[in-house]
């Protein structure tokens, strides 16, 4: 447990849109792999960075997932 070091899972919903939408806006637009799911009450894109992910690589996930909430 070094700081710097570490890794997270996290889901993302955008309401009105489905998860597979944005999974894949993700993936053409800014390159970033993500898992679409929806199963029984679950419904979302999980992202997990992990220790090789640069704060500059998150907040092009931000700016992809502000941009395709707009749309």
């Amino acid at each position: 447990m070094k700081p710097g070091f570490g890794c997270a899972i996290g889901m993302v919903s955008v309401n009105g849109k489905k998860p597979a939408e944005l999974e894949n806006y993700l993936f053409d637009k800014y390159k970033i792999h993500s898992v679409s799911i929806e199963w029984e009450n679950i419904h979302g894109v999980r992202i997990t960075p992990n220790v090789y992910t640069l704060t500059e690589n998150l907040d092009l996930l931000v700016e992809g997932i502000e941009r395709f909430a707009k749309t």
